[in-house]
């Protein structure tokens, strides 16, 4: 798990979290390798996950990211799948699921992860400020969050409520925008994080 509190940031310095070897941890920050990964390129500009063979498309002719991935690959970080998150205030972050060997990922497994990925984001950004945002949510906004966090899409929740499709995404946008997230995903495991919505 890795951030820069600036959301114009160009890199993705400061390590929040790691399962990582240790041996490769302190390599990857004395070699500042952040500043030639991939990986960490693509969740700079990239809203969804996105599976590393992506990004490893980027830059392989350059030396540096040569060496990058020959090193990782020594330490068992062969494949993986990384979860950008972006935010006004908290800046972008990202969190990186590795696996010594290619694995496909199914679209059931990438929204299991990606979903504990925000709640995980959620978690170690409150952590670095420990108070619940100030955020008023409506009594409809919280409904509609609920019935999003049970995996019904914006047409569902209009079907249950008895309203449009294109007043459930209003709501979602607002909610959004209060909680201070990219995402609906987000917003669900930061409203679950401080007790907006129960689950």
């Amino acid at each position: 798990m890795a951030a820069n509190p600036s959301a114009s940031g160009s890199s993705l310095s400061n390590i929040h979290a790691s399962t990582w070897p240790e041996n490769w941890l302190l390599r990857y920050t004395e070699n500042e390798y952040h500043k030639v990964d991939p990986i960490v390129h693509c969740a700079l500009i990239k809203e969804r996950p996105f599976l590393w063979s992506v990004a490893k498309q980027r830059g392989v002719e350059v030396k540096r990211v040569q060496n990058f991935y020959y090193e990782a690959h020594s330490v068992g970080l062969v494949d993986g799948i990384c979860f950008p998150f972006h935010s006004k205030n908290l800046g972008h972050s990202l969190m990186s699921l590795a696996s010594s060997y290619c694995r496909p990922v199914d679209e059931t497994q990438t929204s299991l992860l990606y979903l504990a990925a925000a709640y995980f984001n959620a978690t170690i950004s409150e952590n670095c400020d420990a108070h619940a945002p100030s955020v008023h949510l409506t009594e409809r906004e919280r409904e509609v969050l609920r019935w999003t966090a049970a995996g019904k899409t914006a047409w569902e929740t209009s079907e249950i409520l008895a309203i449009s499709e294109r007043t459930v995404q209003g709501h979602l946008a607002a909610v959004r925008q209060k909680l201070d997230v990219a995402t609906t995903t987000q917003a669900v495991a930061r409203a679950c994080r401080f007790g907006y919505i129960n689950m």
